[in-house]
């Protein structure tokens, strides 16, 4: 059986805050997290990291081998050890329901991907399989990126929090795993998407504003790609005819979140 973590601070997305759905695993569910099975899914929403690191943070999957009890037991440890190290990790917890963790700087986001990768290693021990992390989008192959926009996103995040966020986009619930919750995810996140970039455009500039924004989207956009991939895989069908409307507006090639006319006061 497979499990995925969408909100690991939606546990990228609380705990963190990313930072912002927290949730757990067990044997006949899948979570979604940005952050791992139990991360938020608000932030690197250990929960939501943001409320979501512990609620989001949306990217990761597990394949149990057995069900052994004491695996359950282990893998709870594994889930207290990393809440444990990301108390020490400074968060603004600024992104609402976007996966992206929301770590203060570069040894902050260092020390976060470490946390990650232990808590990986740890559920191997344990017995389960790590499929996919959307860690591996910050910490490996836009970890440059991540760390160029961090002042952007440091400047910005008080500004964030006062004039976006669930005040603005939410309540956030939790990731139903269905086309109809993916829907209602994306929707929230169009909004939390277009948000961020009138403040990131105000706050740092159109240059720099601009690419901040970018990533964010780029994040977005890859960790709706992978609920799709394993949702068409579970549901043998193609990705054509599952894809909410409401996602499939956030891969148009002049998306630029935009499409929020509500002011941004």
């Amino acid at each position: 059986m497979f499990f995925t973590g969408h909100n690991r601070v939606f546990c990228w997305f609380f705990i963190i805050c990313c930072v912002s759905l927290g949730q757990t695993v067990s044997k006949n569910t899948q979570i979604y997290s940005g952050h791992k099975l139990v991360k938020r899914e608000e932030a690197f929403d250990l929960v939501k990291i943001e409320a979501t690191f512990n609620k989001n943070e949306e990217g990761r999957g597990f394949k149990r081998r057995d069900s052994v009890p004491s695996e359950e037991k282990c893998q709870e440890k594994c889930n207290d050890d990393l809440r444990a190290g990301l108390d020490m990790v400074k968060a603004h917890t600024s992104f609402g329901s976007i996966g992206v963790p929301s770590v203060n700087d570069r040894l902050d986001l260092i020390m976060f991907c470490r946390l990650d990768s232990a808590h990986d290693e740890c559920l191997r021990r344990c017995g389960y399989e790590v499929q996919f992390n959307m860690r591996d989008f910050v910490c490996q192959t836009h970890f440059n990126e991540m760390i160029q926009n961090q002042p952007c996103y440091q400047r910005a995040a008080a500004f964030l929090k006062r004039r976006c966020g669930e005040r603005r986009c939410g309540p956030y619930t939790d990731l139903e795993l269905s086309v109809v919750g993916f829907g209602n995810r994306c929707r929230t996140l169009v909004c939390d998407l277009a948000c961020s970039r009138t403040v990131l455009l105000r706050q740092c500039g159109t240059t720099n504003g601009s690419r901040a924004s970018r990533f964010l989207v780029d994040y977005t956009k890859a960790q709706i790609t992978t609920w799709m991939r394993e949702t068409s895989t579970s549901m043998h069908l193609p990705i054509s005819q599952i894809m909410p409307s409401s996602c499939a507006r956030i891969f148009c090639p002049r998306f630029n979140c935009s499409n929020d006319q509500t002011p941004v006061v």
